[in-house]
């Protein structure tokens, strides 16, 4: 299921590492985790372009389709992506989201670019518990947009995606950066890259023509026109033509 609704409050300005009592930024989960208290619950992941530092994560209680300072549990992305949310048992993660923020994230496959365009990416089928599995890329954004939009499950629209996009079938739930180093995920790293770059551009059209809605309304038509026919032939035809080189490397 689409990980996030969006609502209708407006854009508000972050600062600070740390939200809410209970969030635990720049966490290195790369080896054994320490045992999260019975009262309470673990949400771990990775948000990756290229492995993406220092972006917030949170679980998005009041629907404004940012990680508030104040009142929310958010954590910051360590240099290879990764993220620990701590939050009570029972509480609802299906909000979980990554907010990019220009001048402040760094994409490590360019760490000397700055990142110029705001933006959000958003997971898939969130766990919380001992899974690390949370992956929150350009991939689980699509999938998430076109699922909404359909009604078919995650799986299908990830089935249907790799077929057409020549990918492997699991590509939207593997670290595609560090498998890159001998090229197997070439072709995967390199569709990430035109996806992110369209789902920018998607956004900043949305808020062009859209004057004076607020940015979880922005975000909301951007998902839908993520999902349009048009955008989806586009960004087909973009994938495929960076997916063929990539892969007879």
């Amino acid at each position: 299921r689409f990980a996030v609704a969006f609502g209708g409050a407006g854009l508000v300005a972050c600062s600070g590492d740390q939200g809410r009592s209970g969030a635990s930024p720049d966490v290195d989960i790369g080896g054994p985790t320490q045992p999260t208290p019975v009262n309470q619950t673990a949400v771990r992941g990775q948000v990756i372009d290229g492995y993406l530092s220092n972006a917030f994560v949170c679980i998005d209680n009041n629907d404004n389709v940012v990680c508030d300072a104040a009142g929310e549990y958010r954590a910051t992305t360590d240099a290879q992506g990764r993220f620990e949310l701590t939050v009570p048992a029972g509480q609802a993660v299906d909000k979980l989201l990554a907010q990019i923020v220009p001048g402040q994230n760094i994409d490590l496959n360019h760490p000397d670019q700055a990142i110029t365009r705001q933006s959000v990416l958003l997971p898939v089928n969130v766990k919380g518990g001992d899974d690390n599995s949370n992956l929150v890329t350009p991939f689980t954004t699509v999938i998430g947009a076109l699922a909404k939009d359909s009604g078919e499950p995650v799986e299908v629209i990830a089935a249907q995606l790799a077929e057409k996009w020549a990918l492997q079938d699991d590509f939207y739930a593997v670290d595609y950066v560090a498998a890159n180093s001998n090229n197997k995920d070439a072709p995967v790293r390199a569709a990430a890259r035109e996806i992110q770059q369209k789902w920018e551009e998607v956004i900043v059209k949305q808020a062009s023509d859209n004057a004076g809605a607020s940015w979880s309304q922005i975000l909301t038509s951007s998902a839908a026109a993520l999902a349009s026919d048009d955008v989806q032939q586009d960004l087909d035809n973009d994938v495929q033509v960076v997916v063929r080189p990539a892969a007879a490397v």
